[in-house]
C-alpha cells in the first residue's frame, strides 16, 4: 500500500512537471505570433487541454487496450461532441467568453465553420496524438515490467527449487544402507518370526516410498491405487506396533487405476489423523474416502479429535502437501480443512 502510493505521488509530480513546462512552451509560442496573447488566457487554457489528454488516455487504457474497440470509439466520440459543444459556447456561445478567445483564435467575431472545424482540429488533434504516444510507452512499459517480474518470480523459484533439492538430499538416507538393515533385520526373523520378518518388508517398503516421494528428481505423480496400497501397508504396520484398534473406515470410489495423484497425498491425511483422531472407537472410526470420477478426484479424511491432551499440532504436513498440490495443479485443485466441535476433516478435490 505504501509503496503504491510513493508511486501515485511520483507519477502525479512528473506530470505536474510537464504540464508546468507546456504552459510556458504554449504562453511563448503564441505570444510571439499574437500580440494579445496573455498568460491567464495560457494558464485557463492548460486544465483542459489535460482534460482532453487524460480521458483519451483513459479510453484507451480501459477499453482499446483490452480490445473493447467499439466502446473505445463510441466513447471517444462522445466526448469529441461533448468537447465541441463546450468550444463552441466558449467561443461564440457568450459574449465576453467569445471576445477572450476570438483574440486568440479568430480574427472575426463572427461564427466561421472553418475556423471552428480548425480549432476543433488542433485542439483534440494535437491530444489525441500526445494520448496514443503516451498510451503506446505506458503499455511498452508496462510489458517490460511485466516481463522482469516474471524472470524474478522464475529466479526466485529456481532458487526456492534448487534450496528444497539441496535440504532433499542433505536429508535424505542412503538407499545402500536402508536396504542393508532391513536385509539383516529381514534374515534374522525370517526363520524365528515369520511374521515379523514380513512386517519389516512391508516397513522396508514404506520407507522406500518415503524417500522416493521426497526426491527431487522422483515422479510427481503416481496411480492412485499405488498410493491407496502404501496407505493401507503403513496402517497395517501401525497395527502391529500397538495394542490399542485402530478403526477405519474405507469408502473408494471409481476406478483407481484410470488416474494419478502427487505421492503420499492421501499418506499425509491419514498420518494426520491417527496421530490427533480417536482410532479405537468403532463408533467414531477415521472415516476414508478416496473416490475416481470422470472429472475429479476427491480424498477426505475424517477422525474425531481426542479428548485428552494430543501431540501438539504445527500444521507442517497439511501446508506442505497444499504447497505440493499447487505445485502441481496451480489453481485445478482445492484443499478445505473443517474444524467442527470434536471433528477434524481434510477434503481435497482435484479436477481431471
Amino acid at each position: 500500500m505504501v509503496k503504491n502510493n510513493m508511486k501515485t505521488r511520483r507519477s502525479v509530480y512528473r506530470h505536474s512537471i510537464f504540464w508546468l513546462f507546456y504552459l510556458l512552451y504554449f504562453y511563448s509560442v503564441n505570444l510571439l505570433g499574437n500580440k494579445d496573447m496573455s498568460f491567464t488566457l495560457a494558464l485557463f487554457s492548460i486544465p483542459y487541454f489535460a482534460l482532453i489528454f487524460y480521458v483519451i488516455s483513459g479510453i484507451l487504457r480501459y477499453f482499446f487496450r483490452k480490445r473493447k474497440f467499439v466502446t473505445s470509439f463510441i466513447l471517444t466520440i462522445l466526448f469529441y461532441s461533448i468537447s465541441s459543444c463546450f468550444i463552441y459556447f466558449v467561443m461564440y456561445g457568450n459574449q465576453y467568453t467569445g471576445l477572450l478567445y476570438g483574440a486568440y483564435v479568430v480574427s472575426d467575431y463572427p461564427f466561421s465553420i472553418r475556423e471552428f472545424l480548425q480549432t476543433l482540429l488542433i485542439m483534440h488533434g494535437h491530444f489525441t496524438i500526445l494520448a496514443i504516444l503516451y498510451n503506446e510507452y505506458d503499455r511498452r512499459i508496462c510489458e517490460v515490467k511485466n516481463k522482469l517480474e516474471q524472470m524474478r518470480q522464475r529466479i526466485s523459484a529456481q532458487q526456492q527449487r534448487d534450496k528444497f533439492e539441496y535440504i532433499t538430499l542433505a536429508e535424505q538416507v542412503s538407499a545402500h544402507t536402508m536396504v542393508n538393515v532391513f536385509q539383516y533385520l529381514k534374515m534374522h526373523f525370517v526363520h524365528d518370526s515369520p511374521t515379523l520378518s514380513h512386517q519389516i518388508n512391508k516397513l522396508y517398503e514404506v520407507m522406500m516410498y518415503y524417500m522416493q516421494s521426497h526426491d527431487a528428481n522422483g515422479p510427481q505423480s503416481i496411480l492412485c491405487s499405488v498410493e491407496l496400497d502404501k496407505v493401507q501397508s503403513y496402517v497395517d504396520i501401525q497395527r502391529s506396533l500397538t495394542s490399542v484398534p485402530i478403526e477405519i473406515v474405507w469408502e473408494i470410489i471409481g476406478n483407481l487405476n484410470s488416474n494419478t495423484i502427487p505421492p503420499t497425498t492421501l499418506m499425509t491425511l491419514v498420518e494426520n489423523a491417527m496421530k490427533h483422531g480417536v482410532t479405537d472407537d468403532p463408533k467414531s472410526s477415521i472415516k476414508v474416502v478416496f473416490s475416481v470420477l470422470c472429472d475429479q478426484i476427491m480424498i477426505s479424511v475424517e477422525n474425531k479429535i481426542r479428548n485428552n491432551v494430543s501431540p501438539i499440532s504445527h500444521k507442517v504436513g497439511l501446508n506442505s502437501l497444499k504447497r505440493r498440490l499447487e505445485y502441481v495443479y496451480n489453481d485445478g485443485f482445492q484443499m478445505r480443512v473443517y474444524n467442527c466441535n470434536s471433528w477434524f476433516e481434510v477434503k481435497i478435490t482435484i479436477e481431471i
